[in-house]
């Protein structure tokens, strides 16, 4: 163990010296700061913007005050006590709209509330919020020269904005802005608000400039406030850096990969950890005398939603007991997942909320939908030591004996040991196959450092097998149930591919490959549930004539359907590999599900001899892939040798394309590319006439840069056409790669013109949202007029095919005659309202059918398609509406339909797959046996394994739920038959026999 960690006596020592500095910020001139800041954003240069701000900093520092309240103000996205104020560019805009006593349709509102968009602004710093505020109150301030405000003034009122909710107060701090600082002060204020300076220099640049060590302190603290306190000589170094309990930290990382084949090199060739690559959300657990607090990667606190101790939060009361007795304070590194118990997987990031608040409100004994758990991979600190400096092994030795693993709760993550490039791709290929996003791999004799994404931690995604193969249409013949918490319902599904017939004839499809991962779980379920009534179990020895598969096969599916009324789906696999399993001899590793083909017919399904050309072509694809892994390794070797020879020397050696211009040698004539930097890549140009010298040679005379290589100020990336290498800087997603066109239109207009979907080869997310924000979905700006020689291209984007119209105007007519969708009101809650539950949301997720009928109205899905419908049931159509005289007059469960219509029932008049819920009047007990044996029957009657069941329940169950404010257990509410008499809940009735008929079974 490492030595303890500062003493309480200690910090109190550093709060008494805080407290003796001079307090700088009630004197330093805001105005001086916001100089400072203009200076540093208009230098040109990395030197020259550094300089500036170390002024700035040796000013501050020979006052011999606390840097703090300045450096939040300078580095505002990294203040995590103050939030994003409920203030984005929106709010503000309207704010100062009123308090400027704006029309809202005068030009100087619309320029600010529509800022991105220059002919709505009339504003030269259209696009940029800040400057288009300056350039609107620079008339109108009475502010001139400098103002009297200083730094302390400003952190006072942030932070009365950061904590106030009411609109009129934080229209008065707008307002004392306004009226007490100067315009290029209000500028700077809005930026700090939006918590982006865009100053061109990195907080790296500016802590280091503070003290060399303040970068790595605030990496084991994410606290600017203890940056400074601590550090305030730059002379003197912090002896103590580790991490403390209850201080934040920023966790360590894992570098990205392209290639599995660069993994064992890396790690020393020697034997490496291979883990699951979650998609959750990084958190911190910190312990101490029973008490928890929580933070994720950002720092971001969640203590209030996850628990500090076993009376609150969604978690903690479920785990506080898992924690053996001799740990008194510990922290704790992992994933926070949400875990769907139905399927047993694990859903995607954005789930986490909507469990957490399903655990808040059911309970931990009660069945969810939806579970949340900590996966632990890593403990940094206990009991008052570090452990940092010991290795991996030895630290996850520790997790294991200090933590008792509760299943879907509290869980160490497993490891499997690796050494080779195949061990990696077979287990990249399990986790495909789990739908499950990659792999981490890890070295064993790693410490742990605060925020390295070094070589100790790598990730590898899934989507490197995506350039091995291409995709292939294969038509599904079977179903293969799962096994553990994926048992009785469908989890794979068997592949085939068509024999090539003779014309006329019908061909016979080959079992090929088998399909269990890249569905979401609605997708699984809405396949298994396509002809439903089809589906036939599978006997091996007597197979269909149209289905070829061998019959010593150890896969062999468990239910069977016929070719038409099978789905086509389209499929993407690593490689395909020699086999005896499956009839085409051969199959696909490691497939995936991509997407059902609506468009195929049994015509458009692979056939043999199109198997012999993707095998040939993956064949070749592989090759040219291990080629250009084997071309990056020389290109290493090379550059390292390049080191040793003069530029003269190995000039000559570089192909012609390959080469960039000579900028020394090129007369600037425009600064219309100024501060945009790009990369053009070799074959560019070829579409219009031009190459890649001419490309840059016209960027640099108009004032842009050219890079061989991309850096961090690369713009953006020209190309033309899709290459090995354009194709890498798609996965790595950093840069917008632009069409060489864009370029030259750009000359031709003399300005510097807006991307535009049209001009772009790929797109990145961020510029995704800022054309959403400008341009339709067919690529039409909203504020550009029409071109005519756009207006062709603009019509080739335009293709709705006549299925997917009949689609709209069916979606168009459904919505018109039921309205919003409940799924859509349901997801729009969870989204926007999770955190503050309603009554009128209470039986959202609910469709209920209550029985108000004579006749029990079920749809023929739900019964073999050999059993008549018996006595007192009727078959009908899902969509077919009751006949007046099938209704049952005055019935109780007229109120009750009511009751839940007003809290976001769906109310059904059938019984079909979809019906979650069947209702029965307990008024009606001399009828409710009978009503009971009925339903009953249709349950044990349905056909198994292919959907999920409804519960049966008396009204009394929507009553308790009003009551309680949340959905009680179904079992208490259900009616019972036994010995001929019926009791309502499981309490002293044996349920022998029923194997929770009424409850969901899966």
């Amino acid at each position: 163990m490492l030595n303890a960690l500062a003493c309480p006596g200690d910090m109190e020592g550093e709060d008494e010296q805080a407290a003796q500095r001079p307090h700088t910020a009630s004197r330093a001139s805001f105005y001086d700061l916001c100089r400072c800041l203009q200076s540093v954003l208009t230098k040109r240069g990395n030197d020259a913007k550094r300089e500036r701000m170390k002024r700035y900093i040796e000013e501050w520092r020979a006052t011999g005050g606390d840097f703090f309240p300045a450096l939040r103000l300078i580095l505002p996205h990294l203040d995590k006590a103050r939030t994003t104020y409920g203030m984005k560019d929106k709010v503000l805009a309207k704010t100062y709209v009123e308090v400027l006593g704006l029309s809202m349709n005068s030009p100087d509102a619309e320029g600010l509330i529509n800022w991105r968009n220059p002919g709505k602004t009339g504003k030269t710093m259209a696009g940029d919020f800040p400057g288009v505020l300056h350039q609107v109150i620079a008339g109108r301030s009475n502010v001139l020269g400098r103002s009297n405000v200083t730094v302390a003034d400003i952190n006072d009122k942030l932070d009365w904005l950061n904590v106030t909710d009411d609109r009129g107060e934080r229209r008065d701090i707008i307002r004392y802005f306004f009226l007490n600082c100067t315009p290029m002060e209000q500028m700077w204020i809005a930026r700090m608000i939006l918590k982006d300076l865009k100053l061109g220099i990195s907080e790296n640049t500016v802590l280091g400039l503070w003290h060399p060590d303040a970068l790595e302190h605030f990496n084991v603290t994410s606290d600017l406030a203890k940056v400074t306190h601590d550090l305030p000589d730059p002379k003197l170094s912090l002896t103590n850096k580790e991490i403390r309990i209850n201080g934040v930290f920023k966790p360590m990382k894992a570098k990205s990969v392209e290639y599995p084949h660069d993994i064992p090199r890396i790690m020393g060739n020697t034997t490496f950890w291979v883990e699951t690559k979650l998609d959750g959300e990084r958190i911190q657990m910190h312990l101490q005398g029973g008490k928890f607090k929580w933070w994720s990667r950002n720092a971001t606190p969640y203590t209030s939603m996850y628990g500090a101790d076993p009376s609150h939060g969604s978690l903690v009361p479920y785990i506080y007991e898992q924690f053996v007795p001799k740990v008194h304070s510990v922290i704790l590194d992992g994933e926070l997942l949400a875990f769907n118990t139905e399927s047993g997987l694990y859903e995607t990031f954005g789930s986490l909320k909507t469990a957490s608040n399903e655990v808040l409100q059911k309970g931990e004994n009660t069945t969810l939908a939806l579970g949340k758990m900590v996966n632990l991979f890593d403990i940094v600190y206990l009991n008052n030591q570090s452990l940092v400096d010991q290795t991996l092994k030895d630290r996850r030795a520790y997790l294991h004996r200090i933590i008792k693993e509760k299943e879907t709760f509290l869980e160490i993550l497993p490891h499997e040991e690796a050494s080779t490039v195949e061990e990696v791709i077979n287990h990249l290929g399990q986790r495909i196959d789990r739908s499950e996003e990659g792999l981490i791999i890890k070295s064993p004799a790693s410490v742990y450092t605060p925020n390295l994404r070094g070589d100790a931690w790598l990730k590898l995604k899934a989507d490197y097998l995506d350039t091995l193969g291409d995709d292939v249409d294969l038509l599904i013949v079977g179903g293969l149930f799962g096994e553990g918490r994926r048992g009785g319902r469908l989890s794979h599904f068997m592949c085939a591919i068509a024999e090539d017939a003779k014309p006329g004839e019908t061909p016979r499809f080959i079992s090929f490959c088998k399909v269990g991962s890249g569905f979401k779980i609605k997708e699984m379920d809405e396949l298994s549930r396509y002809r439903e009534g089809y589906w036939r179990p599978y006997d091996p020895r007597r197979p269909p004539p149209w289905f070829v598969h061998p019959s010593n096969s150890k896969e062999k599916p468990d239910l069977i359907i016929s070719p038409e009324h099978g789905r086509i789906i389209q499929v993407r696999a690593a490689e395909v590999n020699k086999t005896e399993t499956y009839g085409a001899g051969w199959t696909l590793r490691f497939p995936r599900f991509i997407k059902v083909r609506h468009d195929k017919g049994l015509d458009g399904v692979m056939t043999v001899l199109q198997l012999h050309d993707y095998i040939r072509q993956t064949s070749e694809r592989k090759s040219q892939l291990l080629a250009e892994m084997d071309m990056k390794v020389q290109e290493k070797k090379r550059k390292k040798a390049a080191v040793r020879r003069t530029a003269a020397a190995h000039a000559w050696k570089v192909a012609v394309d390959f080469l960039g211009v000579d900028a020394s040698q090129i007369t600037k004539t425009s600064d219309l590319f100024n501060n945009i930097e790009v990369c053009v890549v070799p074959g560019a140009g070829d579409t219009i006439g031009r190459d890649k010298h001419a490309i840059e040679t016209a960027i640099v005379e108009h004032g842009g840069t050219a890079v061989q290589n991309t850096t961090k100020d690369t713009t953006m990336i020209i190309a033309d056409q899709l290459s090995l290498k354009v194709s890498n800087f798609k996965r790595n997603g950093q840069y917008d790669i632009v069409q060489s066109r864009y370029i030259f239109d750009c000359l031709a207009a003399n300005e510097v013109l807006p991307l535009n979907p049209r001009y772009m080869l790929y797109t990145t997310e961020a510029t995704k949202e800022k054309f959403m924000e400008s341009i339709d979905k067919w690529g039409d700006s909203y504020t550009e007029d029409l071109r005519t020689s756009t207006m062709k291209e603009l019509f080739s984007n335009m293709n709705i095919d006549a299925l997917s119209k009949k689609r709209k105007r069916k979606a168009d007519a459904n919505t018109e005659r039921n309205g919003t969708p409940s799924d859509n009101i349901a997801e729009i809650e969870e989204r926007y309202f999770s955190m503050i539950p309603h009554e009128g949301s209470l039986f959202r997720r609910v469709k209920v059918y209550l029985d108000r009928f004579h006749n029990i109205r079920i749809t023929r899905d739900l019964l073999s398609n050999d059993l008549p419908a018996p006595q007192g049931v009727s078959i009908v159509n899902a969509d077919e509406p009751p006949l007046p005289h099938e209704a049952i007059q005055d019935t109780a469960l007229d109120v009750v339909t009511l009751k839940l219509r007003a809290r976001g029932a769906v109310i059904a008049d059938v019984i079909s797959s979809d019906t979650t819920h069947v209702i029965l009047d307990s008024g009606e007990s001399r009828d409710l046996p009978r009503r009971t044996r009925l339903v009953k029957h249709i349950l044990n009657t349905s056909p198994r394994g292919l959907h999920r069941r409804f519960y049966v329940v008396v009204d009394s169950w929507v009553t308790q739920a009003i009551d309680l404010g949340r959905l009680p257990d179904e079992k208490d509410f259900e009616p019972v038959l036994r010995d001929a008499i019926l009791t309502i809940g499981a309490v002293g009735v044996s349920r022998e026999g029923l194997k929770r008929g009424t409850s969901h079974i899966s």
